[in-house]
């Protein structure tokens, strides 16, 4: 009969840094391997129970360092940054603190993981093997609190996680788990890594690694779980995704934060449609892909980074007015990790060549979430705490406006300047803009009396360009003649975060 344990995490984390990979990379080892499992019982047997015969735990230790068959509750990856004083921090002159890396599986406390090892034990290894589990407290790291049980298989078979992801021995397996060799070997499985280092092995000597199948995706399948809000139309036009980091972007980078997600959001959409591409989200329709022209009045993708009050960006509004499809949404719920260009997952070395080129200083990994989903009075007016829809007479930058096209001889005279751009200038260009966007023309266009910041601070140049490619930006304020109703986005780059303006407050309706 085979051997069915059950686990969970009172405090809902599991710590455990996988074998071969250093702490700040900010792995962890889920499911625990059988190499873990094997080395948490020999350590309970000898701090809890040493009055069990060796060799009923051998043969418990035997079945255990098998490869079992897992079911996986729900999960997502997590983690806390700690800095730790070193000896010369007293010292004004040389600052010495350590970064370490927290990183854990989070589950719900009430969810259980289910193990089932194959074979035989002997009515005496079954009882050892039940005292065993019954008295470990902890598994991977200390402050990894576990409860665990030998059950029946009657009440293995019916697995509480919903829906739960089932693992697999398999050779074709994406994910590698160390274990050791069998029948085991006590000397071999308790080997420090000092000793096992300085006898010149790269792993514990009998140990390999098996290979696992885990289905469905641990990471995709949890971001796809995530319950997404009802839209009252079809075919919703705006998306929020929240935004998390170590630490987030800072509002600055909207440009290159929002060519990144767009990024994402294409390769999610592949991925699903046979490498296929949205024209939601690429800003052309079918057929017209190589046409440089938009032929759409805007109704494309607008992903418009919004920050907190520490300047850092906590959520992307993701508009498109034509609608987004069922395959869009699906790419909304599911993209998660959005990494700076010339990184992906897995990689460990440093960028280099073109990819080194198109790197972004001060921009890290960070995570989307979708948060909501709906239409703009639903989700982005006023009494959901960031108003871009109003209707108001009056609007101010949120973000600093690129104008589009080139000045002319006047323009450059212009005396009246912000950042570089002409008032003349702006004015000049605003008819187009709004009339491309169906808005009527404004009655006055003038600079911010106290923009938040210099435009100059902006990355106006997308991944690849440079800086000679940036544009001058500046702040303004629109008045309109009357009230006309948001996301107003203007200039160029305002599908990508720039040009963005919000409602002034004290003109709201």
């Amino acid at each position: 009969m085979s051997l069915n344990v059950q686990v969970s995490f009172p405090l809902g984390r599991y710590h455990a840094t996988p074998w071969d990979r250093h702490v700040n990379e900010g792995a962890v080892e889920w499911p625990p391997s059988p190499w873990r499992m094997v080395r948490a019982l020999i350590a309970v047997w000898h701090d809890r129970c040493p009055e069990l015969d060796q060799p009923d735990v051998v043969q418990v230790l035997n079945v255990v360092g098998a490869s079992p068959t897992y079911h996986l509750p729900r999960s997502v990856a997590a983690g806390t940054r700690h800095y730790y004083p070193g000896s010369a921090q007293q010292l004004p002159t040389k600052p010495d603190t350590s970064k370490v890396l927290d990183t854990f599986r989070a589950v719900d406390p009430a969810a259980v993981v289910q193990i089932t090892w194959p074979g035989e034990l002997s009515e005496q290894a079954r009882k050892a093997a039940t005292v065993l589990f019954e008295r470990m407290s902890y598994l991977g790291r200390a402050d990894s609190i576990c409860e665990a049980r030998v059950v029946t298989p009657a009440l293995s078979n019916h697995p509480t996680a919903d829906p739960p992801h089932e693992v697999t021995p398999d050779p074709d397996g994406e994910l590698a788990l160390l274990s050791p060799g069998l029948p085991i070997d006590l000397g071999q499985v308790t080997v420090g890594t000092d000793a096992m280092r300085s006898a010149g092995y790269a792993q514990p000597k009998g140990s390999h690694l098996v290979r696992f199948r885990v289905s469905p995706p641990l990471e995709r399948s949890a971001i796809r779980a995530t319950r997404v809000p009802p839209s009252r139309r079809p075919n919703p036009t705006v998306a929020v995704l929240a935004v998390s980091g170590r630490p987030a972007p800072m509002h600055e980078l909207s440009l290159v934060v929002a060519e990144r997600v767009r990024s994402a959001l294409q390769s999610v959409y592949g991925q699903r449609s046979d490498r296929a591409t949205s024209p939601t989200f690429a800003g052309h329709r079918a057929g017209v892909v190589d046409s440089p022209a938009r032929l759409d009045d805007h109704q494309h993708l607008h992903l418009l980074p919004v920050a907190g009050a520490d300047r850092r960006i906590d959520r992307i509004i993701a508009w498109a007015p034509e609608g987004f499809g069922p395959a869009e949404v699906a790419a909304l719920a599911e993209v998660s990790a959005v990494y700076p260009p010339g990184q992906s997952p897995g990689r460990r070395q440093p960028p280099s060549g073109r990819s080194q080129r198109q790197a972004v200083r001060g921009l890290a990994t960070f995570h989307v979430v979708l948060a909501a989903l709906g239409e703009p009075d639903e989700i982005l007016a006023a009494s959901s705490g960031l108003d871009l829809v109003g209707p108001s007479r009056v609007w101010r930058s949120l973000s600093p406006m690129m104008p589009t096209g080139h000045p002319n001889r006047q323009d450059r005279a212009d005396a009246d300047r912000m950042g570089g751009v002409s008032l003349r200038f702006v004015r000049r260009r605003m008819a187009p803009e709004l009339r491309y966007r169906s808005k009527a023309e404004p009655t006055s266009v003038e600079f911010l009396d106290q923009p938040p910041r210099p435009a100059q601070r902006y990355r106006r140049h997308r991944i690849g360009a440079t800086i000679k490619d940036a544009r001058p930006a500046t702040w303004l304020r629109l008045t309109f003649d009357a009230e006309i109703a948001g996301p107003l986005s203007l200039g160029r780059f305002s599908h990508l975060g720039l040009g963005l303006f919000e409602p002034e407050p004290s003109k709201i309706r």
